[in-house]
């Protein structure tokens, strides 16, 4: 679940990676399905999952590879997120979405089918990468994003929520400009969607990965 433009860069990042897990795992491409089911090929993300599982040294029996990478996502980036391996993105992600309209667009997305269509609000989650168009549907972006900013983390931060207008309402404007939102969120994986980009048109469909 990643944008096409983002399939070449996951492709260099694995290569490096497969010899390295194949010295110490018996099934290193089954174990990167995994990978890659919890991160979408989101690059940034892949690397590390990647490199944590290099570090852990931990075996990864044949049938238990679902559960062991389950298990290094939640202690290395679900649980205390704001710590771990990839806190700079997640914070960047977090901030971006307690804005009000797009905390609640979001919610509409992990409470289930939300149809893609020409909207501000959904041109700025696309840009953001935070959602994907996938099938004329918005989907979030990847496992770990889901897991983190979870139904329930959105139900306390909209509770949480005051009058008050962060700056980045009156900083972005209707254009939605892919600069904006680098310069408010340097950490974000801008994907650029064009004026005349039918949001409506069908993703890629990614295979199951989990099923391999």
């Amino acid at each position: 679940m990643t944008s096409e433009q983002d399939k070449p860069e996951v492709a260099k990042i694995l290569e490096p990676f497969k010899p390295a897990l194949a010295e110490h795992l018996s099934n290193p491409d089954v174990v990167l399905d995994e990978v890659l089911a919890w991160t979408g090929s989101q690059p940034f993300l892949t690397q590390k999952l990647c490199q944590v599982i290099l570090d852990s040294k931990s075996p990864i029996p044949v049938g238990e590879e679902a559960l062991k990478v389950e298990e290094l996502v939640k202690t290395h980036f679900v649980e205390n997120w704001e710590t771990q391996e990839a806190a700079e993105l997640l914070q960047d992600i977090r901030s971006f979405l307690l804005e009000e309209q797009f905390l609640r667009l979001y919610q509409k997305i992990l409470q289930g089918v939300m149809i893609a269509n020409d909207s501000w609000e959904q041109k700025v989650l696309l840009n953001s990468g935070v959602v994907i168009n996938q099938g004329g549907n918005l989907k979030v972006s990847n496992r770990i994003y889901e897991a983190v900013f979870n139904p329930s983390w959105v139900a306390q931060e909209l509770a949480q929520l005051t009058s008050t207008d962060f700056w980045l309402a009156s900083e972005l404007t209707t254009d939605a400009t892919d600069e904006a939102i680098a310069i408010a969120f340097p950490n974000l994986p801008i994907t650029p969607v064009t004026q005349d980009q039918d949001l409506t048109t069908d993703e890629p469909k990614h295979r199951d990965l989990t099923t391999d």
